[in-house]
């Protein structure tokens, strides 16, 4: 069993919901490829190797980053990684791309503000997991980054009406979308506990921030705009 919770431990890296959410929301923007390498390299690719180079170099235990500290330089390091795809991702806005029908305008325009917000999410989870590692607890990223993809998703098809919208995206105003995201979510926590990557205030700390941070983006983002675009 241990073989099994490591692939599920692998198979939903913390960066992978990144990217994925990424990839899910340029659809329709012209830029699917390019988001998606460039959210590869940025948010899983290029930490990954400081985090290895950092191992190699014996500053680093392990690559599963034991101590909190190592973990803080690691979550600075990500933090300015994802802040210069924010910026890239801002930039193909004001290039604009051409469109058919006042329809699609409007879909764009929409995947474009929820991959703002999708982006403003990601950077708020590095800085809540720098202030945890700064108290010296391990939050499990894990189980954070699992429930909060599934968090916003969700959410986000309770704010979106049109109805144009959810012919193409509808999969997420399903009732059975919540019952899949409690799976999986589940089976990440317990696959990190028996894995003894964490404890289970770890776990249930991971979770409640996972949900409550989404909402905290979405009132942070109507009350403010984008906190991190200027």
């Amino acid at each position: 069993m241990k073989a099994f919770y490591k692939t599920i431990s692998y198979a939903t890296y913390p960066a992978f919901w990144a990217t994925l959410g990424v990839s899910y929301l340029s659809l329709n923007s012209g830029f699917l490829w390019q988001n998606m390498l460039l959210s590869l390299l940025l948010h899983s690719i290029i930490p990954l190797v400081f985090v290895w180079l950092m191992v190699k170099r014996g500053k680093f235990e392990s690559l599963e980053i034991p101590q909190t500290k190592h973990r803080s330089w690691v979550v600075v390091f990500s933090l300015i990684c994802a802040l210069v795809f924010s910026s890239i991702v801002l930039q193909e806005n004001t290039i604009g791309i051409t469109t058919e029908t006042p329809q699609s305008v409007v879909i764009e325009n929409l995947e474009f503000e929820f991959l703002i917000m999708w982006n403003q999410l990601i950077l708020l989870s590095l800085i809540v997991q720098w202030l945890f590692n700064r108290f010296s607890f391990k939050i499990s990223i894990h189980v954070l980054s699992v429930i909060g993809f599934f968090t916003f998703f969700i959410a986000m098809s309770n704010i979106v009406v049109w109805d144009k919208f959810w012919e193409i995206y509808g999969i997420w105003n399903q009732p059975y979308m919540i019952i899949i995201g409690v799976i999986i979510s589940a089976l990440v926590a317990i696959s990190r506990k028996q894995l003894k990557s964490h404890k289970n205030d770890e776990l249930v700390v991971g979770a409640a921030i996972g949900i409550s941070i989404v909402f905290i983006n979405f009132y942070l983002y109507e009350k403010l705009g984008s906190i991190f675009y200027f």
